[in-house]
Order: C-alpha cells, then structure tokens, then sequence
C-alpha cells in the first residue's frame, strides 16, 4: 500500500454576494485613508470620483453593517471574526455621531478629536477583511 501523505489545505470561505462585499471593503477603506478623505470628501480633487463621508456611512448602513453585522456573514462577510471586526468600528463611528450628529460637514468630521478612532478602527476593520492582520 501506498504512504498517506497529510496534505495542509486552506479553508476558503467565499460570500453569496461578492459585489457587495466590494462595496463593503471599498467603505471601510474610504474611513481608514485621511488622505483619500480630504483629497476626495473636503477637495473633491478628482471630480470623475463621487465620494464623500456620509455616502460611505449609507452604504454600510443599506447593507446593515453598522446594525447587524453578524446577519451578513455568508451572504456578505466571509465568517464571524469579520463580523466582530465591526463591533470597535462602528462603536467609533457612534460615539462621534452621539456626541456631534450626522449634519456636520466632512471637513467638520474630519477636523474632530473623535476622528482618529473611527480612522484607528477602520484600519483595523479593514486589516481583517483583507486578511492582513
């Protein structure tokens, strides 16, 4: 008889919907760049590009990222450390809004104290997501 040979295979986990879940990488990688914010949410430097702090706060929203994270797992996050992964992120993000709103302008945003842990957390986010961390 032949030797067994123990082969190490990765597990892969894909999503129902990669295309949102593009939507939902794009986002978190729009909050962890402050250069890409200013360049494109304050200057608008590149006017091909629509982008602005509050369009990437609604598309996590539309896909319930912000509310529900862990009912996305499979669908759109690829397993459950992806969904905790939200949890500092939007935690961040809700500290700013309870303590300023939602109708302060990018910049306004931007210019905060409270800005660096959204911008902190979303690196973080993002680092798992991309499998970086």
């Amino acid at each position: 008889m032949g030797q067994m040979v123990e082969v190490e295979c990765a597990v892969i986990e894909s999503v129902k919907f990669p295309q949102m879940r593009e939507m939902v990488v794009d986002a978190v990688r729009a909050f962890s760049d402050v250069e890409h914010q200013w360049r494109q949410w304050v200057w608008r430097m590149d006017p091909r590009i629509v982008d602005n702090f509050m369009m990437q706060v609604n598309a996590l929203d539309d896909l319930q990222m912000r509310e529900f994270p862990h009912n996305a797992v499979g669908d759109v996050l690829r397993n459950v450390r992806e969904a905790d992964a939200f949890g500092p992120f939007n935690k961040a993000l809700e500290r700013l809004f309870d303590k300023y709103g939602t109708e302060l302008s990018d910049r306004e945003y931007l210019n905060l104290a409270e800005w660096l842990p959204v911008v902190t957390a979303a690196k973080k986010l993002l680092a798992i997501l991309l499998d970086e961390e």
